[in-house]
């Protein structure tokens, strides 16, 4: 169903002015890029929602988003602390409201998009900025390693401020630790949904292998909640912006066979973190065996056990652990 909008009726961003005085610069954007042949939607045709929401259809961008991130950058800035002794990754910069800010502050921003039909607009948003690097690539099949030494300061802290897509949120985090880029910090966006397992602490439902994995990581705090209502269309759930602070205080040489074991004890959440463990090993007594040398009850679950249970496991039963991880690999 279409909604109509009106130029003088009130903007969708809820800052009381009106839709022509609130995006009268996005227009002006809009009729440039018809005029060099892009393909987006002329201003004189705009008549409803969908084709607004059509500048970038699949990730449901609306220009209420823009006013709503203008509104809310500087708090955002502050909570990841984006100066020029920073570098900063960010992930789909969409028309790249977020990125002009970014290169504002940071030394020298790379942002991964995807989609091809944005880089020219990109380009014209950022055409100031000399210290932006627009990568037209998936960021999940990018070599991270080879593409942060194109940094002209490689040596500087790298940042990462991203709203990801809602169904690649763990894939694509996951994707960049396991890239052993030594990150100092992640400011992104996400379902919210997804952000609680994220905050979870032990015994909480939403606690799960996630959890335990991003606390062995990093420190995660959120910084905002954002509604459902500022996106058309409108999602069925709404986000929350979190900031992760790697902390870097455990390291484990083999890290792949420590996750390994904490994914295991969470496969199936009803049973113990024995059953689980059994079934990984595919030997009873030495799931046994392992949780008694860990000081872990069998009876206990996965979902009652902190992350210094998870250490203490795999701990006292390293190398045992290791060559189980390498077995099922």
């Amino acid at each position: 169903m279409s909604v109509k909008i009106g130029r003088n009726d009130p903007c969708w961003c809820g800052s009381g002015r009106k839709y022509k005085a609130c995006h009268e610069a996005f227009d002006e954007k809009i009729a440039r890029y018809a005029s060099q042949g892009h393909i987006v939607p002329q201003r004189n045709i705009i008549k409803n929602a969908e084709q607004i929401a059509g500048i970038k259809e699949s990730c449901k961008i609306n220009i209420a988003v823009l006013d709503y991130i203008e509104k809310n950058i500087h708090e955002g800035m502050n909570t990841a602390e984006i100066d020029k002794n920073v570098n900063v990754i960010e992930i789909g910069p969409g028309i790249g409201a977020l990125t002009e800010f970014l290169a504002e502050n940071a030394a020298e921003v790379m942002a991964f998009e995807i989609d091809d039909r944005l880089v020219p607009i990109l380009e014209d948003t950022l055409r100031d900025h000399d210290n932006v690097n627009v990568i037209n690539e998936d960021v999940l099949k990018a070599d991270l390693q080879t593409r942060v030494k194109e940094f002209k300061n490689p040596e500087l802290p790298i940042k990462v401020v991203a709203n990801l897509p809602y169904y690649i949120t763990t894939p694509i985090l996951m994707h960049l630790i396991e890239s052993k880029i030594p990150f100092a910090e992640f400011v992104v966006m996400m379902q919210k949904e997804v952000g609680q397992r994220f905050l979870a602490q032990a015994s909480a439902k939403e606690y799960n292998a996630l959890s335990v994995i991003w606390q062995y990581k990093c420190d995660c705090k959120k910084v905002m909640d954002v509604s459902r209502h500022v996106f058309w269309p409108s999602p069925r759930v709404d986000s929350v912006v979190l900031q992760f602070t790697f902390h870097h205080k455990y390291h484990y040489a083999n890290e792949a066979a420590f996750f390994w074991l904490v994914k295991s004890c969470f496969v199936q959440r009803r049973k113990t973190i024995y059953n689980n463990l059994e079934n990984a090993l595919k030997d009873k007594e030495l799931a046994l065996q392992m949780l008694e040398k860990a000081g872990i009850a069998p009876s206990k679950r996965a979902q009652q056990c902190q992350l210094e249970d998870f250490m203490r496991l795999f701990e006292a039963n390293e190398s045992s652990l290791i060559a189980a991880y390498q077995n099922q690999s």
